[in-house]
């Protein structure tokens, strides 16, 4: 998690959430618990900004991207 702006009002995004993915089975469909994280969701609280309480997403390298994660 690090401090990033929302390259539309350059104010801070704020933490809302991670997300990422649940590994269910291993290779022979046995169950196998673990979660791997693949980045974070923030959103900007700006009012006076056009992405006021739209999402922003980080990837697994830590670069920001627009929207919530699919």
């Amino acid at each position: 998690m690090g401090d990033y702006e929302c390259p539309y009002c350059e104010e801070l995004l704020k933490y809302k959430d991670y997300y990422g993915k649940n590994l269910m089975l291993d290779n022979f469909d046995r169950p196998k618990p673990g979660f791997v994280k693949s980045g974070d969701i923030y959103k900007c609280e700006n009012d006076r900004c056009i992405m006021y309480q739209e999402s922003f997403h980080t990837d697994a390298t830590g670069e920001l991207h627009e929207g919530y994660p699919c």
